[in-house]
């Protein structure tokens, strides 16, 4: 009989871990990449915690995003996928938390 081998899965990054990580890399602060990207802290704080409930209208929050991208040296179009992809998860499930209710 053979036995399972226990082993951790590493988990997926988010891009706001992606992004904080870039960040702090650079030896920024929140406040410090807010001022130099001329980005509401806030945003910046919902961004990296992958808070998309606090975020304004997506139309300024992609702006946002390249800002960030760019102060950070990653490429923005890759930021603005990566985003889309991971706020279409989360609305999908909050909306499968809905319906199972």
């Amino acid at each position: 009989m053979s036995g399972f081998i226990s082993k951790k899965i590493k988990s997926i990054e988010t891009l706001g871990e992606k992004l904080k990580s870039h960040r702090q890399e650079k030896g920024l602060s929140r406040e410090k990449a807010s001022r130099q990207a001329h980005i509401n802290v806030i945003y910046i704080k919902s961004i990296e915690d992958n808070n998309f409930k606090n975020l304004p209208a997506d139309v300024y929050t992609l702006n946002i995003l390249k800002s960030y991208a760019n102060l950070l040296n990653l490429n923005p179009a890759t930021v603005v996928d990566q985003f889309k992809k991971e706020k279409g998860l989360f609305h999908k499930t909050q909306t499968q938390k809905k319906d199972n209710k």
